[in-house]
């Protein structure tokens, strides 16, 4: 809320306020007119000037968010607020993106329906998810389609198989889901280099002594078991207040990070493991070191107890 005063208002604060309003109004109409129903926001969601992309990759120059995606979260918020009467507009959209891909006319606010969808329904949209991350029609919102099933669930991340590794960018400042979530995913697709690079002094110690007289192959053997469809899939949940433990994306515009301890040198944050339909299969401690680097601070793990670690995520992949 905005605190009042008897003061006169300066002329910047008034065309602050002002454009502010007209910010809103735009949102919700683009002629000054709030939009009431749930036909009517889906329309607005994947309207003809939108571009057809990503929407949590959609940048220009800088990582400030565009106004784009500042409008497509606020009109997602609002047909997630209308709750279980914007379902049928909603899954007559996603219906369309699932049978016609890039094709369907609502392709472009896929990412944002179902967000809107994750967070009216919560774990029910789970199966649903689940069947639009195999469909290779949306390959290209396959990371999308894993934060909606973090949304659902109230994860901090889910990590399916079927994720592309490559040109994931993050626009914020890193975060340690982000070393988990690519320790995870190349765990789940039995990349070594690209795990080995998600590792800190301690842990890349204990990879090389599990892996002293034997193989990578003969190691991971011995911890994972293959499903027979290869597809797996594992969400987490961060013990700890605030941002760190809440999803990628919750429909929420401004978020603070709390109490989290950025400035730490290392962090240890308790961790439960779920499997892909949100049930508890392990919890372990997991350490995290804060790496100084030119583009920023990152986070490596940093477990001496690798093996334990990896045994807990292929528990709750494979199990």
């Amino acid at each position: 809320m905005f605190r009042t005063t008897h003061h006169a208002r300066s002329p910047i604060f008034v065309a602050c306020m002002t454009l502010v309003v007209l910010s809103v109004l735009a949102v919700r109409g683009g002629k000054g007119q709030a939009l009431h129903s749930a036909s009517d926001l889906v329309k607005s969601l994947s309207g003809a000037d939108r571009p057809r992309t990503n929407p949590l990759r959609l940048r220009v120059f800088t990582c400030g968010e565009t106004e784009g995606v500042r409008q497509g979260r606020v009109v997602a918020s609002e047909l997630a607020q209308i709750g279980r009467a914007a379902i049928p507009d909603i899954e007559l959209a996603l219906d369309s993106v699932e049978q016609e891909g890039t094709s369907s006319k609502f392709f472009s606010a896929a990412g944002w329906l179902v967000f809107a969808y994750s967070r009216i329904q919560g774990p029910s949209t789970v199966p649903w998810l689940t069947r639009m991350i195999e469909n290779p029609k949306l390959a290209s919102y396959r990371l999308v389609l894993d934060h909606a099933v973090a949304l659902s669930l109230g994860l901090t991340s889910y990590v399916s198989s079927l994720r592309n590794p490559e040109g994931v960018f993050i626009c914020r400042r890193k975060e340690p889901r982000d070393a988990l979530d690519q320790l995870v995913l190349s765990w789940e697709q039995n990349d070594r280099s690209r795990l080995e690079l998600a590792l800190g002094t301690n842990a890349t110690k204990a990879l090389n002594a599990l892996l002293t007289g034997q193989s990578w192959e003969s190691m991971r053997s011995e911890i994972w078991t293959e499903r027979s469809s290869g597809k797996t899939a594992v969400g987490y949940l961060f013990d700890v207040p605030g941002r760190w433990s809440e999803p990628e994306e919750t429909l929420v515009e401004v978020r603070g990070y709390g109490d989290v301890p950025l400035a730490a040198a290392s962090v240890g944050i308790e961790t439960r493991f779920k499997n892909d339909v949100g049930l508890d299969c392990a919890t372990h401690r997991i350490n995290f070191r804060k790496v100084d680097e030119p583009s920023g601070v990152t986070y490596q793990i940093d477990n001496s107890d690798l093996k334990d670690l990896l045994r807990s995520i292929a528990v709750c992949a494979t199990g």
